[in-house]
């Protein structure tokens, strides 16, 4: 945490911690264009469980750490959607914010994870592994 600056701490704190989210995405916007994003990886949790590595100067990453979700209120509907035996395709997943909440909050049912950015890839498979998930979801990528 030491290279994160401090205002970046503070709207996570406050984007995590209180009950009023309204105005933070546009404080989030604001901050991103008007400061420096520091050039560094972190690692967080996702929904305070799930393990992710976030590479900060990148815009979806960035929201992951800021407010606690990239797309915070279509992922908090995706959460609430989901049945313990659903069965959830992600095309384009990124580095897995989805597929990690789909293998969370359906433990009976199927994850299918498709990613054909290479980089983007590894860094969904490792954060499959590094959250013990690799059995319960299904990566692809474009060969």
């Amino acid at each position: 945490m030491s290279g994160i600056p401090r205002w970046m701490r503070l709207l996570r704190w406050y984007a995590l911690h209180t009950p009023w989210q309204r105005g933070t995405y546009r404080v989030a916007i604001w901050l991103y264009q008007h400061l420096r994003i520091p050039d560094i990886e972190v690692e967080t949790a996702l929904d305070r469980t799930l393990w992710v590595t976030l590479r900060l100067p990148i815009w979806v990453d960035y929201n992951i750490y800021t407010l606690g979700f990239y797309e915070a209120p279509l992922a908090r509907f995706f959460i609430r959607s989901l049945r313990p035996d659903s069965v959830v395709l992600d095309v384009g997943a990124y580095i897995g914010q989805y597929t990690l909440l789909a293998a969370k909050y359906a433990p009976k049912g199927q994850v299918i994870a498709f990613e054909p950015h290479p980089e983007s890839f590894t860094r969904l498979t490792a954060h499959l592994a590094r959250n013990h998930l690799k059995k319960m979801s299904l990566p692809f990528k474009r060969r």
